[in-house]
C-alpha cells in the first residue's frame, strides 16, 4: 500500500518489479488503483498469491491502458475467470505485447484459446 501511494505521483518509473513479495489480492488492488495514471510499461507481480480477485483488479485497472507492455502473472492462483478478463481487457491494446500467465490454474484448451485471441502475445 505505501508503494502504491508513492506511485502516485511517478512520472519517469517505467518498469516495476514486484516478484515475489506475497502481495495477495489486497496488494493487486493497491497496485490496480494507480495503474490507471501510471505510465509504467512492465509491471511484474509474479508469484505474489494473486487469484481471480486480483486478476479482475488489474483487468479493471487495465482497460484501455496503451502504455503497458508486459505483464507477468506466472505462478499465481489465478484461474479461468481471472485469465478472461485480463484477455478481455488487454487484447485491444496496440502497445501490449507479452501477458504471462504460466503456471496459474488455468485449463489447457482455454489457455489456447486466450492465446489466440491474444494474437501469440500470451505466454
Amino acid at each position: 500500500q505505501h508503494l502504491a501511494e508513492a506511485l502516485q505521483t511517478n512520472n519517469t518509473l517505467t518498469k516495476l518489479l514486484l516478484s515475489p513479495n506475497d502481495l495477495y489480492d489486497d496488494g493487486a488492488a493497491a497496485l490496480a488503483a494507480i495503474l490507471t495514471h501510471c505510465p509504467l510499461n512492465m509491471v511484474d507481480v509474479a508469484r505474489n498469491h494473486l487469484t481471480n480477485v486480483g486478476a479482475q483488479a488489474l483487468s479493471a485497472a487495465l482497460r484501455g491502458n496503451t502504455v503497458l507492455q508486459e505483464l507477468h502473472l506466472e505462478e499465481n492462483q489465478i484461474g479461468e475467470e481471472g485469465a478472461r478478463a485480463l484477455v478481455q481487457a488487454l487484447a485491444p491494446s496496440p502497445a501490449l505485447k507479452r501477458l504471462c500467465l504460466m503456471g496459474n490454474p488455468i485449463p489447457p484448451h482455454v489457455m489456447e484459446a486466450l492465446k489466440a485471441q491474444m494474437g501469440g502475445r500470451l505466454c
